[in-house]
């Protein structure tokens, strides 16, 4: 079998940076195994440059950072699917219960070659809660397993029978057929994050990052491409100005610290009224999802929804429309005006006020 990028939390280059929430002081070391995990996966399949900082950042930039505690389930889905690549969340409870249907899902995807993210338990990764990523199973039932908070032996080799007893949730991580033989590990580029800063001229997951904070707070005007180009340095720049920073067209720590600070609260703007970002309403009636907040951005094709959002929805003329009752999770909320409010889910956007009227509770 072949072992996918293994990163730690603790690592010294980003451990001590923050994973936080504007009210709370959380550290990748302390509370980003969701993003350690899924940093492993996209540094494999998709963007060798990809590390916990990248995937951090954007678990809070789109509120997913559960304040107190670590990373809400509904995190993983939508972080892989921005980067092409799929899975499918086990949304079923089976921690203690060997015998739930989960497993037996879950040990056939590692027998054809897939990867899982698994949510364990107290037991033998954690004492608490904890994300690990599980890559593949032998003849005799071991388990080989990532663990982003631990080296030792026994949590990234050990049996399927404690693995299946011990975890609460899992997802499953659709791996090419490329990826699928060998049984030569993946190495981490050395030079990952080797500078601290972005300049004009750099690209990456890092560099989306950026553009996607200082489009939020008004600065960047052009598209999410990756690419720190003329239209970012002079957001950078404006950036920097506005927030009273030495003005060089440099991304460093301090204008990178400064724009998280400033994303953040910009997000805890967007609540409005009871709506607040990470906690679940329900929705009044069937619902049509939209790809933006608004009108004026297309319907969502139902093939476009995460699995579990399938679950909860039919096709309308190709259109997904989630069913009324449906539990949903705020992402972001955008007050539009007194008598329009929209709310991102996992699936998309829907309307929470329209017209004046209420559509989520």
């Amino acid at each position: 079998m072949k072992q996918p990028v293994s990163y730690k939390q603790t690592d010294s280059r980003w451990g001590s940076l923050p994973y936080s929430n504007p009210d709370e002081r959380a550290t990748i070391y302390g509370s980003g195994c969701g993003p350690t995990c899924t940093a492993m996966i996209i540094a494999t399949l998709a963007d060798n440059n990809v590390t916990p900082i990248d995937t951090c950042a954007w678990s809070v930039a789109h509120g997913y950072k559960a304040t107190g505690m670590g990373t809400y389930n509904t995190y993983f889905v939508p972080q892989l699917t921005a980067y092409g690549i799929q899975s499918e969340y086990l949304s079923a409870y089976c921690y203690h219960n060997s015998g739930h249907a989960s497993h037996a899902k879950v040990k056939a995807a590692l027998q054809a070659g897939n990867w899982v993210i698994a949510n364990v338990g107290p037991g033998i990764w954690t004492s608490g809660g904890h994300f690990i990523l599980v890559y593949g199973i032998d003849a005799a039932d071991n388990v080989y397993i990532n663990d982003p908070a631990s080296y030792r032996d026994a949590r990234a080799k050990n049996t399927w029978a404690n693995l299946s007893y011990q975890t609460k949730y899992y997802w499953i991580v659709t791996v090419p057929e490329s990826w699928k033989s060998g049984n030569q590990a993946t190495q981490a580029p050395e030079n990952n994050y080797a500078k601290n800063y972005l300049v004009k001229g750099d690209k990456g997951a890092a560099v989306g990052t950026m553009q996607t904070m200082l489009k939020a707070l008004g600065h960047y005007t052009g598209q999410i491409d990756n690419s720190f180009g003329p239209l970012s340095d002079t957001a950078v720049r404006s950036f920097q100005r506005a927030s009273g920073l030495a003005v060089d067209g440099s991304y460093g720590p301090a204008t990178r610290a400064a724009a998280e600070k400033a994303h953040a609260s910009w997000l805890a703007s967007q609540n409005s009224g009871s709506y607040v970002v990470g906690k679940n309403y329900k929705l009044n009636e069937d619902m049509k999802v939209r790809n933006g907040a608004g009108t004026g951005f297309a319907w969502r094709p139902y093939g476009q929804l995460t699995t579990d959002g399938k679950s909860h929805a039919y096709a309308q003329n190709g259109y997904a429309v989630l069913k009324a009752g449906t539990t949903v999770t705020a992402m972001e909320v955008v007050k539009k005006s007194a008598t329009e409010i929209w709310m991102r889910i996992p699936s998309g956007w829907v309307a929470a006020v329209y017209g004046g009227r209420q559509y989520i509770v």
